[in-house]
């Protein structure tokens, strides 16, 4: 499969990302949606939803650097490279962010956490 879906100047956009980023829209839609119907705040569903993106990445990176140690220690570049992520340390890691932030804002985790999980999904 061709995963280049088109290039403007030095930016291509490629079909894996470009689908990655559509779910993710679809998924914060849903969940804005979700959370009207429920009334629960749309802002915080924003608000985690980048809290967690982000907590994930950092996640992912830090469990990779944590499983493959000895291969990291070697190679130091590996740590900022574009690859190397665990999807379980995403996972953990947007959840521990979205539970600081819960409690932060004074607002159930559980309630929230219910309401985006089907996004999630």
């Amino acid at each position: 499969m061709y995963n280049d879906i088109f290039t403007i100047a030095p930016v291509t956009i490629h079909g894996y990302g470009l689908s990655i980023a559509v779910g993710v829209l679809a998924a914060v839609l849903l969940a804005s949606f979700r959370a009207k119907r429920k009334n629960l705040s749309s802002d915080i569903v924003y608000s985690l939803t980048l809290i967690c993106l982000l907590a994930g990445f950092v996640g992912a990176k830090l469990l990779f650097v944590i499983v493959e140690f000895k291969a990291v220690l070697q190679k130091p570049i590996e740590i900022i490279s574009g690859s190397g992520f665990v999807i379980y340390g995403g996972i953990i890691g947007g959840i521990i962010a979205a539970l600081i932030y819960c409690r932060m804002k004074k607002v159930s985790f559980l309630r929230y956490f219910d309401l985006l999980i089907p996004s999630v999904v």
